[in-house]
């Protein structure tokens, strides 16, 4: 389609009703052309591509014109009637002529694959579906018809400016600039047009020096010439360019090149930014505005209200609180509107709020100078809301105070609540009077507080309370507090006369009585004032005051204690039998408490121990477990494990494991490390002794107390090996498959289960101890892949089961007899050296699992059955019925193979005595290879394990 037709049709689309004669020449036209295309057709039999071209474009164009004719006819319908047409049928000219086009196209492209001109039908065809609004099948037919098009043809321009304009109006910026920057040409009338949306399309990517200077041109060219004027269009959008590039001088001169108002052109920029969420540029351009605003303060009002607005918005204290200022200063001088003054009140409260919860929060609590800095600037909020609502300035004082009690500061705290309730109680502001004085009595009771606040104030602030507010219910924690601050002081006197007020006042409230009444006899026992304590224990017995018999029984272990006190100082300088003559009679009272007793248990447990005497200490300990609850066992359970290991060191084996049991009892609720060091060491105890039955007591215990998995699983390993050491294969049995659950057991199961498998094999019981041996196989392969460390002896036992495999094939390979005939002579021979390297791979497998007396064993296996097969076919000879050169030529063959043999027999010999002097292998296979034991490349030591076990203090290996 040539742009001539599109421009052509474009003015007429624009044509106003005066020009429907100029429509229907234009029809006309079209007409007469499309029936001298179709004759053409005819004869060419529809086999010309740009005839039928052409005809698709014609259908096209009058499509076009009648769909222009179809909507002014529609348009001039009533709504009534416009609503009652079916569309489908009332434009159904213009569509038929639309699907012929389409058709058309269709047809060209089915019949002439090879056209060149395909371009410019799916030019035709994207048109067709724009018209039809299918934007996604018309951007598909755009780019096949760029992809059809020669560089540089107009169709191909055509289509890039088309699909250009697609990716524009979607925001597809990027695209839109490639296919732009490819199709512009400044020849034509419509480039400023096209180029204002390029301009825009690099602002979109971020090329906003580029779009900037694109606009300029725009501006330069358009109204010249043939260009589409797109002056007006620019003049709005380049301020917008200026402002969100940064180049905010660049967007006043553009304003002012402009005239009018540069202030509120910029106020208006400002609020296109903010509204499409670019609140740094509204920013920036209000602080420009309001440089460019003059001295019309309405209008650096407006501007001011904006820009706290945006400041507040985004966290600017500094700046929200000094704009705040200067506007409040406005507001006294008449300038601010209601909904100003309404806006700038609600300002300053939320900022002043929102900085007093950010002081009290615990975000800035390490941050004491950033905290600081915030506190003040809310204060600062705080006074500016006293200038703008003076009715509430008491009000303000007390928000004052908060923020600095917030702080910290609680003496100025203290003072700006003194003036808020002295404004307070001026104004007759009962319910802020309430207020005050609590935050008065919770900033009174802070210990930053200081003493000469405290002073001045604390008194006269609670009795102003109880004076002004007798009903209040805080008045009986506030004479509890008065109470406190007598005694602080040391005024005992005047803290009973408090306390004698407070039990007439509130007769029933005992545990408040109790708190007062033990704080002063603990005042008296610190003191060591036993008379006065004594004559406070009569009073109370009397009933002068309400106390409980808890209470009392308290008071008595307090003077208990006191007793306590006396065999302590005794004990800590060294005079035990005191010590232990206090405890004892103190255990002995029947007026101690079970505390005490437990107590004066555990002191006599602990001086036996340290006096030697192993009897005692034993029944003391055990005594004082009994007494003690698990939380008690706990706390003290390091001594308790002391206590049971000195038994351990004096020879007390059975004594210390039933502490250490005790222990474990004692904390199977409670947990903690003295539990698994108990259980530890009492199943270690019990093994030593051989008392398996003991044991596995303890391991059960340690199952249902919960000691940790690996204490636990220590402890069912050690009981494993003690039940297979005696053969106790019932019960082995059971526990064995409980341990085999946990995985890092495994791999030191595989020692114990070979003697279970043994005592099967033994009994007759073969099937099953093939499933042990099974389950010994599964348990290596697992700890294999899991890379957990074997136990050689584990490793041992495997390998001894392959061992029996390399065995069996040794004894295959010795069973090979070759015989003549010559053909199966030869077979069996191979036979039998394939059976040798068979046995070699077998071999190399077993010395991979490192067990060192496998390794040696498997040399021996190889170099034995390398020694043989040798021999044997030394000794092979040719039978006596072949003539003399073929027996020679036998023998010497033989001697050939022989010949090739030996290295490698040699080679395996070598390699073992290598391997034993490297691995240090101890085995009884080792003197096969290296002769006398004298010969050892290394020393051998004995160690007589049997002998005894090295052991720490604390009973650990």
């Amino acid at each position: 389609m040539k742009r001539a037709a599109l421009a052509l049709s474009l003015l007429a689309l624009g044509a106003d009703s005066a020009a429907d004669a100029k429509l229907r020449r234009l029809l006309s036209v079209i007409d007469r052309e499309m029936r001298e295309v179709t004759r053409l057709n005819k004869q060419t039999r529809g086999r010309d591509p740009n005839l039928l071209l052409r005809a698709a474009e014609l259908h096209l164009e009058k499509a076009r014109l009648v769909q222009e004719e179809e909507n002014e006819r529609f348009l001039n319908l009533s709504p009534a009637k416009r609503r009652s047409v079916k569309k489908s049928r009332f434009f159904s000219r213009s569509r038929s002529h639309f699907r012929a086009a389409q058709k058309t196209c269709q047809q060209i492209l089915s019949r002439h694959k090879s056209f060149k001109g395909k371009g410019d039908v799916y030019y035709v065809m994207a048109y067709n579906e724009k018209e039809f609004n299918r934007p996604k099948k018309a951007e598909r037919y755009f780019n096949l018809a760029i992809r059809h098009s020669p560089r540089g043809s107009m169709s191909r321009r055509k289509s890039q400016i088309a699909l250009a304009e697609v990716h524009y109006n979607k925001g597809r910026h990027k695209k839109a600039v490639r296919l732009y920057e490819s199709a512009l040409s400044k020849k034509d009338r419509w480039w400023t047009r096209d180029a204002f949306n390029l301009a825009w399309s690099y602002f979109k990517v971020g090329q906003k020096t580029k779009a900037i200077g694109l606009m300029k041109e725009v501006e330069r060219r358009s109204g010249r010439g043939n260009y589409i004027d797109m002056r007006n269009a620019v003049k709005r959008d380049l301020a917008h360019f200026y402002t969100h590039s940064g180049m905010l001088d660049q967007a006043v001169s553009h304003y002012r090149a402009q005239g009018g108002d540069v202030g509120g052109n910029l106020l208006k920029v400002a609020s296109k930014a903010d509204a499409s969420g670019k609140p740094t540029v509204a920013r920036s351009v209000l602080e420009k505005a309001l440089a460019h605003a003059g001295k019309d303060k309405r209008k650096r009002a407006r501007i001011q209200m904006r820009l706290l607005v945006l400041y507040e918005k985004y966290g600017d204290t500094d700046r929200h609180l000094a704009l705040s200022k200067e506007l409040v200063k406005l507001d006294g001088q008449g300038v601010l509107d209601k909904d100003q003054r309404e806006q700038l009140v609600y300002q300053v409260k939320k900022m002043a709020a929102t900085l007093q919860k950010q002081v009290a929060s615990k975000r800035y609590r390490h941050d004491k100078a950033l905290q600081r800095k915030k506190g003040m600037a809310s204060m600062a909020y705080f006074g500016l809301t006293a200038r703008l609502e003076k009715s509430k300035s008491a009000s303000y004082l007390f928000h004052s105070g908060e923020t600095l009690y917030a702080l910290g500061e609680y003496d100025q705290a203290v003072e700006k609540y003194m003036q808020a309730l002295d404004l307070a109680n001026k104004n007759k502001e009962r319910k802020l009077r309430g207020l005050v004085l609590n935050s008065l009595l919770a900033a009174l009771g802070q210990k930053g507080v200081s003493q000469a606040t405290k002073d001045k104030y604390l008194v006269r602030t609670y009795l102003y309370h109880i004076k002004h507010l007798p009903k209040s219910k805080k008045n009986e924690k506030i004479a509890e507090r008065l109470f406190n601050h007598y005694m602080e002081k040391k005024d005992v006197a005047s803290a009973e006369k408090t306390l004698r007020g407070y039990a007439k006042r509130y007769p029933k409230n005992r545990s408040k009585q109790e708190a007062m009444v033990g704080k002063i006899m603990d005042h008296y026992r610190k003191s060591g004032d036993r008379q006065n304590f004594s004559v406070w224990v009569a009073k109370l017995r009397k009933g002068e005051y309400a106390v409980s018999k808890k209470f009392l029984a308290r008071l008595r272990q307090l003077y208990l204690n006191m007793e306590f006190k006396k065999v302590e100082m005794a004990q800590a300088k060294g005079d035990k039998k005191t010590a232990m003559e206090g405890y004892l009679a103190i255990f002995k009272s029947e007026s101690s408490s079970k505390d005490a007793k437990k107590n004066a248990a555990y002191n006599l447990a602990v001086l036996f121990r340290d006096i030697g005497h192993t009897e005692m200490t034993y029944k003391w300990t055990v005594g004082s477990l009994g007494l003690m609850g698990p939380a008690d066992v706990k706390k003290y359970s390091p001594t308790f494990l002391s206590l049971a290991n000195s038994l351990f060191d004096a020879q007390e084996l059975s004594r210390a494991a039933k502490v250490h049991e005790t222990i474990l009892d004692r904390l199977c609720g409670a947990g903690g490390k003295g539990r698994d060091q108990a259980f530890a060491n009492a199943s270690t105890i019990l093994l030593a002794e051989n008392d398996l039955a003991g044991a596995k007591r303890v391991v059960d215990k340690g199952e249902r107390c919960r000691v940790s998995k690996a204490a636990l699983e220590k402890g069912r390993l050690a009981l494993l090996k003690g039940l297979a050491d005696a053969r106790k294969w019932g019960a082995f049995e059971a526990l064995a498959a409980k341990a085999g659950a946990h995985a890092g057991n495994q791999p030191f199961l595989i020692e114990y289960l070979e003697g279970y498998r043994r005592a099967l094999v033994r009994n007759g019981r073969i099937d099953v101890a093939e499933g042990v041996k099974k389950r010994m196989y599964d348990y290596y392969q697992k700890a294999k892949r899991a890379k957990r460390p074997i136990p050689l002896e584990s490793l041992d036992v495997i390998a001894g089961f392959e061992l029996e495999k390399l065995e069996r094939d040794a004894a295959g390979l010795a069973a090979i007899k070759p015989q003549f005939p010559e053909k199966r002579f030869n077979a069996e021979l191979k036979r039998k050296l394939d059976r040798l390297g068979a046995l070699r791979a077998r071999s190399a497998a077993v010395m991979a699992i490192g067990s060192g007396t496998a390794i040696v064993k498997a040399y021996r296996i190889q170099s034995e059955s390398f020694a043989r097969v040798i021999q044997e076919v030394r000794s092979f000879k040719a039978p006596p019925d072949k003539p003399k050169e073929y027996a020679e030529g036998f023998k010497k063959s033989m001697e050939g193979l022989a010949g090739t043999l030996v290295p490698q027999m040699n080679a395996v010999n070598a390699e073992a005595k290598t391997q034993i002097a490297k691995n240090r292998i101890l085995s009884e296979e080792s003197s096969w290879f290296l002769g006398r034991p004298g010969r050892l490349p290394f020393t051998v030591r004995h160690l007589p394990l049997r002998v005894g076990i090295v052991m720490d203090k604390g009973g650990r290996l």
